[in-house]
């Protein structure tokens, strides 16, 4: 901070407390207040002046200006405490290992059987896992994509994702045997 950047300060304070403004005594409240920041000198002429009736002495207005930085540093690491509880909260918890909370599980085939009859090469291909209807963070995210869309799907289509999940399943079940 310079002499320049404190000056219009000490008058602000010599105008809001009724003090006569002098050039040297504003050198000598500069000359032991530089140390501080611009922004904890105003916190503290502000404190100052809402609870004081009279001219503060340079150790006065140190103390309320370290007060007030020791505030702001408080206030500073309260939010910052608060952002990461805030994102730890919103973490995501796996409920299913199988699926991911996707609602889908991937399979290789080979490994796996896929169900084609015909000869083919390695590929991927998804089941759907069980825990869709119970599965509360997958329920979660249809309902934020429902939302998103605007509304629920409209009867016909409702009845054609009913078809396909039921056949998807009774393939599954097929497949693995009944087994999850």
């Amino acid at each position: 901070m310079t002499f320049l950047e404190f000056k219009p300060l000490y008058q602000e304070a010599a105008v809001a407390l009724s003090h006569p403004e002098s050039q040297e005594e504003a050198r000598v409240y500069f000359s032991h207040l530089r140390d501080l920041s611009l922004t904890g000198l105003r916190a503290g002429l502000n404190a100052l002046i809402q609870h004081s009736s009279y001219w503060p002495k340079v150790a006065e207005w140190r103390f309320e200006a370290a007060r007030a930085e020791a505030r702001a540093a408080q206030a500073s690491q309260a939010a910052m405490i608060a952002s990461y509880e805030a994102r730890r909260e919103h973490e995501r918890f796996i409920v299913c290992v199988d699926c991911q909370d996707t609602g889908w599980i991937f399979q290789n085939c080979p490994e796996t059987d896929c169900g084609r009859r015909h000869t083919h090469g390695p590929h991927r291909y998804v089941v759907i896992c069980p825990c869709r209807d119970t599965n509360a963070a997958y329920q979660a995210s249809l309902a934020r994509e429902r939302a998103r869309r605007g509304s629920d799907p409209t009867p016909e289509e409702a009845r054609k994702i009913r078809e396909r999940t039921e056949r998807a399943v009774s393939d599954w079940r097929r497949l693995s045997g009944g087994q999850p």
